[in-house]
This record gives C-alpha cells, structure tokens and sequence, in this order.
C-alpha cells in the first residue's frame, strides 16, 4: 500500500512539497525516499512509521531476493510520487 504522509523535519524549510512524503507498507514496515536515500522503519500498532526508528537501507549484507524486494518498492514509491 502506498500513502502520502507529512514527515516533519526540523531541518528543513517548511516548503509543502517537500514535507510531503510517498510512503510504502509492507509486511509490517515503512518506507519512503528521502535526501536522496531509502528509508525504513517499523509500522506501529496504529499504521503509522515509527519514525524515532527509521534507519536508511543498507544493502551490504542483502541477499540477492531482498534487493530485488527493496527495488520493487522503489520503483512503486517513485511511480506513485510522479503521478
């Protein structure tokens, strides 16, 4: 599933466009692209990301099947955030 979200980040400008996040559901977790990285973090008993617990992705020590998870849900957040 696929949602558009506020992130709230003290860094940046308040800019409309820019808080506003496509987000991706699966299997229990969130993510979403941001600075330029993919992001993920637990969903919470409520369907929200806890995101005091997002982490970017590391793909070191990824097998070859959860790379090619992680690059379908890319390419679905990206698709969906071009629309």
């Amino acid at each position: 599933m696929l949602y558009n979200i506020h992130m709230n980040d003290e860094l940046d400008p308040p800019d409309e466009d820019h808080q506003r996040v496509t987000v991706a559901m699966v299997e229990g977790k969130a993510y979403w692209v941001h600075d330029n990285a993919m992001w993920e973090t637990e969903v919470d008993e409520n369907g929200e990301p806890d995101r005091a617990a997002a982490r970017p992705i590391d793909t070191e020590d990824m097998s070859f099947q959860q790379i090619k998870m992680h690059m379908a849900i890319l390419d679905s957040i990206t698709r969906e955030s071009n629309e």
